[in-house]
């Protein structure tokens, strides 16, 4: 029988964490509920890591003004939508959610307040809170969903999973044991906190670890499931630097979010001569690198893609949906990592 191929299709459910947060319709609900479309059309099982600190945010201003109501039912309307179509919805904590701003009169959110961009910037009472009043909230949305599973899965916000002695004890007492966090050889770090991450030197794609997420254990309680670059070639660099300049511009190609970032960088430690990289993500898609994804899945046996909804268009999507029914022709290939066999790739 062909070696199983594992792909992991995941989305980070979010506005933009800057200057301006964007609004909901555009950055989460209108190009997620074209993503599960997608996903339905393709019989293909997905994670969402919902930014679940920012939801309990907008709760408490939905007591208070009727635009937030209207976000926050909404955007647990399409939770459990997610759920019931069998899809995982995990939590995604950006913790300097802390120090948002509600703007009443644009219903956004102002996110200039950095300094708590990363976990380990919070007391150790403000992290258990945070766990606390995020898990308790997830849960609570789930719970309406006809479907049922454990929130058993996390991604750190901007990928700020490290020091994981940060995270142990918090992930344990809820039931977390798979991170989906590392993106191997990556090297992050913000201009507006101390925080960082270094996730060189790990070669496989899942692995079990138990006190250091960039460390294998084989006998660790929780599983990582990475992710890797894309690298580029030079040729496909310059014919997509040609594919940019023809099409950026065509309304199709926009994305459909509305908001402005932060600046997190992430950078490769291994960048190789003749070559970039960036991750594997449907808002990077377009027919220069369709056959880079499809080879990732091909050769290696495994295909991670982080993804944001507000980032993509409906070109990305297009390309998107080609990759999908490219993907599901595969021999073995599964994309529900709960039935990913037991050898780790």
């Amino acid at each position: 029988m062909a070696e199983q191929k594992k792909i992991l299709i995941t989305f980070d459910c979010e506005l933009f964490l800057g200057k301006r947060s964007g609004s909901v319709p555009n950055c989460m609900l209108l190009p997620t509920t074209k993503i599960l479309w997608l996903l339905k059309k393709h019989k293909i099982t997905a994670i969402f890591f919902v930014d679940m600190l920012y939801l309990c945010r907008l709760k408490e201003e939905a007591e208070k003004h009727t635009q937030a109501k209207g976000d926050f039912e909404n955007i647990q309307t399409q939770i459990i939508e997610m759920a019931e179509q069998g899809h995982y919805v995990f939590n995604h904590l950006h913790p300097h959610w802390l120090d948002a701003v509600y703007d009443e009169a644009n219903n956004e959110w102002l996110l200039t307040d950095a300094s708590r961009y990363a976990f380990e910037s919070l007391s150790e009472i403000e992290r258990e809170n945070v766990f606390e009043r995020t898990m308790n909230l997830l849960n609570e949305i789930l719970s309406k969903a006809l479907k049922m599973f454990t929130p058993d899965g996390y991604r750190a916000g901007g990928l700020y999973i490290q020091p994981f002695s940060s995270f142990k004890k918090y992930l344990l007492k809820h039931g977390i044991k798979n991170d989906f966090s590392v993106l191997i050889n990556a090297i992050g770090e913000s201009d507006s906190c101390e925080g960082n991450f270094n996730f060189s030197g790990i070669e496989k794609n899942i692995y079990s670890f138990s006190n250091e997420v960039a460390v294998e254990d084989k006998s660790g309680v929780f599983t990582e499931y990475a992710m890797r670059f894309v690298e580029i070639p030079i040729v496909y660099r310059l014919l997509n630097s040609t594919f940019y300049r023809l099409f950026s511009k065509n309304k199709n190609h926009q994305r459909h979010g509305d908001g402005i970032s932060t600046s997190n960088k992430i950078y490769s430690s291994t960048n190789k001569r003749f070559t970039s990289t960036e991750t594997f993500a449907v808002e990077m898609l377009n027919e220069i690198k369709l056959p880079l994804y499809l080879k990732e899945a091909e050769q290696n046996n495994y295909l991670h893609l982080l993804s944001h909804p507000k980032l993509v268009s409906d070109y990305n999507l297009q390309i998107f949906d080609k990759l999908l029914g490219k993907l599901t022709t595969l021999k073995n290939v599964e994309f529900d990592f709960k039935k990913f066999d037991s050898e780790q790739a």
